[in-house]
């Protein structure tokens, strides 16, 4: 941070220097401004300023929507940066001819987006697991529900911008845009209402079986959107410009996704639709001799689906563990 902020002040007195020079030389705004925008010195230290405060606006955010990033956290993000930028330089072969400093800084802009996406949903599987009784906690959960309501209407108005430039001017590079963008809306989304899920539960005084279904539905419409938006805009990239191959890696990690998803809830209905029959009901003697289910640690009070063993095993009817038809606990699936 401190290498940041010395390249910082460096860069902006540099900027104030190749300004102020120029208005003394020229001393009328119109000639100032033509020399600032063909010089070519003071073209690059005014883009290298520009950048620095994207990246101090991008550290305030952080700093007020996040706070401290945890180590996870910073992995996972530079890991995701470095693919986003493999495969951009990728994707612009394929508009070379539409490439300007206007489309490069677009993309930028888009990167520093799907940045804090990215660490917005870090956050939020980190939130899962951590009580949320804490004041603290749900200082950090409002944080981060007023940075997923920023997010979305960032998503919103840029997906609405480079659609309607894409059907007033036709095909562009403004495809991979609109398309980032979408696909960012509805991650947003998702993770928005994971988030709801998560305090909802929280605010029950018993446990919500239910919880685990609504987050796989929510996963599986997720999945669906996903797949219809890399579709369209695959299918409309290889009618106009050829085959992208940029999106040929995420179209099959998504379709792949969704395909798991389908596989994982019908095993889950074929899974409960035989559960009574597969496995017998304990007597009241059994759950009276031990009430404590192993996998949940909770006192079974009705008689339960159990696993002729030698202790039985509650069957939880939730998506969470039925989905891939196994236990936590068990060493089989079942």
């Amino acid at each position: 941070m401190k290498t940041l902020l010395v390249y910082s002040g460096f860069s902006f007195s540099v900027a104030f220097i190749i300004i102020l020079h120029a208005v003394h030389v020229h001393k009328q705004f119109y000639s100032t401004v033509v020399h600032l925008t063909t010089s070519k010195l003071s073209h690059v230290l005014l883009v290298n300023t520009s950048f620095v405060t994207l990246i101090l606006l991008g550290q305030f955010l952080r700093w007020l929507f996040l706070g401290e990033l945890r180590v996870r956290e910073v992995e996972k993000t530079h890991e995701q940066t470095f693919y986003f930028v493999a495969t951009t330089c990728l994707a612009l072969t394929i508009f070379r001819e539409h490439i300007t400093a206007h489309v490069v800084a677009m993309f930028v802009v888009c990167l520093l987006t799907k940045i804090f996406h990215w660490l917005a949903q870090s956050r939020q599987e980190y939130i899962e697991q951590i009580d949320h009784a804490d004041a603290a906690n749900r200082w950090e959960f409002y944080r981060l529900m007023l940075l997923l309501f920023f997010l979305g209407f960032v998503d919103v108005g840029m997906s609405h911008h480079h659609v309607a430039h894409l059907m007033q001017s036709g095909p562009s590079v403004r495809l991979l845009l609109a398309l980032e963008f979408l696909v960012l809306a509805v991650t947003c989304c998702t993770t928005m209402l994971r988030l709801l899920l998560h305090v909802v539960d929280g605010r029950r005084q018993h446990r919500w079986e239910n919880k685990d279904q609504y987050k796989f539905y929510l996963e599986i419409l997720s999945d669906l959107l996903q797949c219809v938006l890399y579709i369209g805009f695959f299918g409309m990239i290889l009618y106009f410009y050829g085959v992208p191959i940029h999106l040929i890696r995420e179209l099959f990690l998504t379709l792949r996704s969704f395909k798991k998803t389908i596989s994982d809830f019908l095993r889950y209905r074929k899974l409960t639709a035989c559960l009574d029959e597969r496995f017998p009901n304990a007597t009241e003697e059994e759950v009276q001799a031990d009430a404590t289910c192993i996998i949940c640690y909770d006192d079974m009070v009705d008689a339960k689906n159990c696993l002729v063993v030698t202790s039985f095993i509650e069957i939880v009817s939730n998506l969470g563990w039925n989905a891939t038809a196994s236990v936590p606990s068990a060493t089989a699936r079942i």
